[in-house]
């Protein structure tokens, strides 16, 4: 049903404004539910667009797979979710388009834009639940990917499709369309035949562009504006691993940024002088752990990858050392 469906608001990740916070420096948590949210700022890019790239930690970092259990058939196990590419429960993404896995109350089974400072958005066949259905969709709303889909939480976000199940072209190239008027282009690069979508370009109302280039299978992010040149070194590279495979629930992790170095109001920003390059750094740590525990069952301990340390281009640290075979989450410090 749609109810079971919808995050609730109180649980949705990210900042939310209509939600109660205690406010840090770099972190929020959520009053009402506990869940905490970290934001790093890394850079702003673009020159007459503007986006941020940001490390942003969400602790609502598992979903959930359904298990055959008889006879309640009710049991699930957690993984940790895949657009965490940066250890469990940390990503840096411009945006994603995605389904979660089936999870029954526990895990939207709709389809979820998540934006760049790590907030999921689920996604409606309609803005209000009474709306009649868009020119195209079919009446009623019979599968969770349609044509045109909108966001419910306030973001007025809405997503328009080239192509929608049972159709032809399957799962069609999507443009998600914010209330600030940018318009996000995902491409889906399974063909149509599942939903396998990256973001490709960001654009404006005036045509101003960011792009995203996916290199080496795609290991490597080139992110550019309308502006870069090949010698202009204005470009943000992002470069990815493959992690030993006993953890094969997480494809893909950070292991570089790539950035431009400037110097900012007479003081370097980062090591290096104006012009040049300089990099983030990200390490990870293996630990088998014990994800939450669903529909009362005991959870199994399972391998997983955490984010360990990052080395800031300021030559100041970032680190995680307090992990552990029973924990989800490690104390930050900085050094």
């Amino acid at each position: 049903s749609s109810l079971a469906a919808q995050q609730a608001g109180q649980a949705a990740p990210a900042f939310r404004a209509e939600n109660l916070y205690s406010l840090g420096s770099l972190d929020s948590v959520a009053v009402m539910q506990g869940g905490l949210s970290i934001q790093i700022p890394i850079a702003s890019f673009g020159s007459e667009i503007r986006t941020s790239l940001q490390l942003v930690y969400q602790s609502s970092a598992w979903e959930a797979l359904p298990q055959t259990c008889p006879p309640l058939n009710n049991c699930a196990q957690l993984y940790p979710k895949k657009q965490s590419r940066a250890g469990l429960g940390w990503r840096v993404s411009l945006g994603d388009l995605y389904q979660p896995s089936p999870g029954g109350a526990h895990t939207p089974q709709r389809f979820v834009w998540a934006s760049s400072d790590g907030a999921e958005h689920a996604l409606y066949p309609t803005l209000h639940p009474d709306d009649p259905q868009d020119s195209g969709d079919p009446i009623p709303s019979i599968h969770p990917f349609e044509k045109v889909m909108y966001t419910r939480d306030g973001s007025y976000a809405r997503v328009k499709c080239d192509t929608a199940p049972p159709e032809t072209g399957g799962y069609g190239d999507c443009t998600v369309e914010t209330a600030a008027g940018e318009k996000h282009y995902f491409n889906n690069t399974s063909g149509g035949t599942s939903a396998s979508y990256r973001l490709e370009s960001i654009t404006d109302r005036f045509s101003n562009e960011i792009s995203i280039q996916y290199l080496s299978n795609p290991t490597r992010w080139r992110i550019f504006d309308d502006h870069t040149t090949p010698n202009s070194g204005r470009d943000i590279v992002l470069t990815f691993f493959t992690p030993a495979s006993n953890a094969g629930d997480q494809p893909l992790l950070l292991q570089s940024i790539d950035l431009p170095c400037f110097v900012a109001n007479g003081e370097a920003t980062c090591r290096g002088e104006n012009g040049t390059r300089t990099s983030w750094e990200f390490g990870y740590v293996l630990k088998n752990t014990f994800p939450p525990s669903v529909f009362g069952q005991s959870p199994v301990s399972r391998p997983v990858w955490f984010l360990d340390q990052v080395d800031l281009p300021d030559g100041s640290i970032f680190s995680f050392p307090d992990y552990s075979t029973t924990t989800v989450g490690g104390l930050m410090t900085m050094e």
